[in-house]
């Protein structure tokens, strides 16, 4: 590079506008997905606050419409829905339930606000009593076993009202069973946002407190989650879930694994979305309550980052915080 090239980058950076008019990556509220922890043993109107996650909540059915309220005044687009049960047993019966806490919710979002894109997570693990993310049998997980209950979950959601359903569990076949499931209800309508590239990572601890399954569950996600070794697996189970029916993929943890998500953005199959995990976002408040950095900036730089490395869409536990139409 010249001498005048440098001079001419110097000269791009000296002024604020020509900075925010050169921007190659914006962040905008349409970017975001924000997730809500809602409970059902909690009482209408209360919330609870999360041990390891900073201002993020479990709530009520009332509490999670006024989070809505917030998130849609600050023009978050989408929520994602994660529900504790105040029941669970070895078969996750309460999952599927009409009643069930997540259908609850879905129901009166959507006739609060029909235009509010609302996204479930479909996984066993808070309604089962031990935790895992599917039926146990002899100790073993039983795959098929599992996506039987997930379609049930799946068509519930769907009369609730649901726009997309995310299955999290890592079953194999999971998409190709939930789009046939869910066209044969007469639901061909709602989509599928598959959590396809989901590593056993070490930063989910937050949410297990968050999701209500940190006291039951043992042991570890090894046998059904990807290992962090494995960059090739982790595209192979995208292609997979493309070819089974998915609309979305999803990479979680995000941060850790930018370049999951860049090689399936430059194969431009699927939208990409990014999970901003709560070990994630934990790590920055931490640093922020030790005065080690500044928060907002540090959030919106990782967001921006994702945004970089290629995410369409970006689950944050910051999305109320950090959501701008400016740039960095």
């Amino acid at each position: 590079m010249t001498l005048n090239s440098f001079s001419r980058m110097h000269r791009y950076r000296q002024s604020p506008n020509l900075r925010k008019m050169l921007s190659e990556h914006k962040l905008h509220r349409s970017d975001f997905i924000y997730p809500l922890f809602v409970s059902e043993r909690l009482k209408e109107g209360k919330k609870e606050s999360i041990k390891g996650l900073p201002g993020v909540f479990q709530h009520s059915v009332k509490s999670v419409l006024d989070e809505c309220d917030r998130a849609v005044s600050k023009g978050i687009l989408s929520i994602i829905l994660f529900g504790i049960p105040e029941l669970k047993d070895l078969v996750a019966s309460q999952s599927y339930v009409s009643n069930g806490i997540v259908q609850t919710v879905i129901k009166k979002i959507k006739s609060k606000y029909p235009e509010l894109y609302v996204i479930a997570d479909l996984c066993l693990c808070s309604y089962t009593s031990h935790g895992h993310c599917g039926v146990l049998k002899n100790n073993k997980l039983d795959n098929d076993e599992t996506l039987l209950i997930m379609n049930k979950i799946a068509c519930s959601y769907a009369v609730a009202g649901v726009d997309c359903v995310a299955p999290s569990g890592m079953m194999d076949g999971t998409v190709q069973s939930l789009r046939r499931a869910l066209d044969s209800d007469g639901h061909s309508s709602v989509s599928i946002m598959a959590y396809s590239s989901k590593f056993a990572s070490s930063l989910y601890g937050p949410f297990r407190e968050a999701s209500g399954v940190s006291h039951s569950f043992k042991g570890d996600r090894k046998g059904y989650q990807i290992a962090p070794t494995q960059f090739k697996e982790g595209l192979t189970e995208a292609a997979l879930d493309f070819e089974e029916g998915a609309d979305f993929v999803i990479v979680k943890p995000a941060l850790w694994y930018m370049d999951i998500i860049k090689t399936l953005s430059e194969e431009g199959v699927l939208p990409v979305v990014g999970y901003h995990v709560s070990g994630e976002y934990s790590m920055i408040k931490a640093a922020s309550e030790a005065e080690m950095l500044d928060e907002t900036l540090a959030m919106r730089e990782a967001m921006l980052c994702l945004k970089r490395a290629g995410c369409s869409l970006i689950i944050s536990y910051a999305a109320c915080d950090v959501v701008c139409d400016s740039d960095y």
